[in-house]
């Protein structure tokens, strides 16, 4: 999950942007606000200086699936679908490249152009000489039934297979709307009204949720137990939010709790979550059904797989609405290496993180792409115990942070956890004097990151770098390199 709601400026030298560059902007005002190509084009060039032709632009607007109007083979083959469905009885969703089909539009265009006659035969809908679409164009699926709150034992497979669904259409149906919305290349989506609010809830909950986590390592279940109500305490605010990393984390967190040994918190959060949408969503919301069906599931060892599916298609469907350059894009796939990174210990950074090199010859060393890289690589070493690479790649962050200009939240936000992880390194390697300095330096970046706006982010980093400034502080240097040395 991306923590960062500001822009940046960086030292490295760009090239022009392209149309791919722009690929969210363009569904935005082409599809969402409905702009016509003229005066998109007029949009892109005053804005990014796209100096492009209908042409060309057509030509990518078919490539990305973002037509406004539906084909009339289209049209004929879903009208035809549909009757046989009808008649049949059988639920229809419809798709053109992956994106869904306004049926109610598509009849009424239909009608217009004489490819349905309205005859009551056996009450159907009826098309005329329907013809076939484009090969791969139209796809229909059969959506899966509204599950009951009291589900049969037996029928428990279903539940993995509504919530797909049910993620997929409040995904695509939320960029379709424009609730979610593209921002900047460089910035993460608007997708709630409350989102600084949110965000701040968000890491609130994660925050406690870890703190109760390193409590309970130690034995101290009492503490434990304080910081976990105060993570459940969050969740309605949480289940009643829109941001679109709320239901991530929250799976994310719950399989966090099964690999620590917690799964009894874990389930004890997932019901949590479920009881409070049963009371704080619409009947009929998407939300609501899909935190039901968490809470359906009959094990909460299955989220595993699960999770990694939803981020999946999550993954996927940022890129058709988004493209591929877009920030928000690189973190949502982020999001899935870190999770294969974090939890197979067999897995590798070739083949789970892009090539740093292109990406610093592309966006620029202090670029925040970039800078995710290196962290999850220094982060990936810390919780494998590779502290002498752990401290190299810390090094190589903190220098990155330091190039950044005019973006003061991701530098301090760059420099906390380089720091972090630097005496983390240094502590196990028994360089103690150091680690006491880098935790202090630790410390200082936090104090900078809050002043510029306070989400909490690194309140369990911030208690432990406290906690071992605090054991060493009466400690002479003389004192610290004697224990360094035992």
């Amino acid at each position: 999950m991306s923590s960062d709601t500001s822009d940046s400026t960086v030292d490295g030298k760009r090239s022009a942007p392209t149309l791919d560059d722009c690929q969210g902007e363009i569904f935005q005002l082409y599809i969402v606000q409905k702009k016509p190509l003229k005066e998109l084009m007029a949009i892109l060039k005053q804005e990014h200086g796209l100096d492009t032709t209908p042409k060309i632009l057509k030509t990518k607007l078919a490539r990305w699936g973002y037509a406004k109007n539906i084909k009339r083979s289209q049209a004929a083959a879903i009208l035809g679908e549909k009757s046989n469905r009808d008649l049949s009885g059988k639920g229809y969703e419809f798709t053109i490249q992956h994106r869904p089909v306004d049926l109610q539009r598509v009849e009424k265009h239909a009608l217009r152009a004489g490819l349905l006659r309205r005859e009551r035969v056996r009450g159907s809908t009826l098309t005329s000489q329907p013809q076939p679409a484009e090969p791969g164009a139209v796809a229909c699926r059969t959506p899966p039934p509204v599950l009951p709150q009291a589900l049969p034992f037996i029928e428990h497979w279903r539940v993995s297979e509504k919530l797909l669904h049910d993620i997929d259409v409040l995904v695509k149906g939320s960029f379709e709307s424009g609730k979610w919305s593209f921002n900047r290349p460089e910035l993460i989506i608007n997708s709630s009204p409350a989102q600084v609010d949110e965000v701040k809830s968000l890491h609130g909950f994660l925050g406690s949720l870890d703190n109760g986590c390193t409590a309970a390592e130690s034995h101290d279940f009492t503490t434990a137990g304080v910081f976990w109500k105060q993570a459940f305490e969050f969740v309605d605010k949480l289940v009643r939010g829109q941001y679109h990393d709320i239901i991530p984390n929250l799976i994310q967190k719950a399989n966090d709790l099964v690999r620590k040994g917690r799964p009894e918190v874990a389930e004890l959060l997932i019901k949590h979550a479920a009881n409070c949408s049963e009371v704080l969503l619409p009947q009929e919301g998407l939300q609501r059904s899909i935190y039901r069906g968490l809470g359906q599931l009959d094990s909460v060892a299955k989220l595993v797989a699960l999770e990694e599916l939803i981020m999946r298609r999550f993954a996927e469907l940022f890129e058709l609405y988004l493209g591929a350059s877009c920030y928000n894009s690189f973190v949502i796939k982020m999001d899935g290496a870190r999770r294969r990174l974090l939890h197979d210990p067999w897995a590798t950074f070739q083949e789970c993180l892009p090539d740093l090199y292109l990406l610093d010859a592309a966006f620029g060393p202090s670029d925040r792409r970039c800078l995710d890289v290196v962290a999850l690589r220094l982060e990936t070493l810390h919780l494998r115990h590779l502290d002498s690479e752990a401290k190299t790649a810390a090094a190589e962050l903190l220098g990155r942070a330091e190039m950044i200009r005019n973006d003061e939240w991701q530098k301090f936000y760059n420099l906390t956890r380089g720091y972090y992880f630097l005496g983390c390194a240094q502590d196990r390697l028994g360089e103690r004097a150091a680690a006491v300095e880098s935790f202090r330096r630790g410390l200082s970046s936090n104090e900078e990151l809050c002043r510029v706006d306070d989400f909490g982010i690194f309140e369990p980093e911030k208690r432990i770098m406290e906690k071992y400034v605090e054991e060493n502080a009466g400690l002479s240097v003389d004192e610290l390199e004697v224990r360094d040395g035992m």
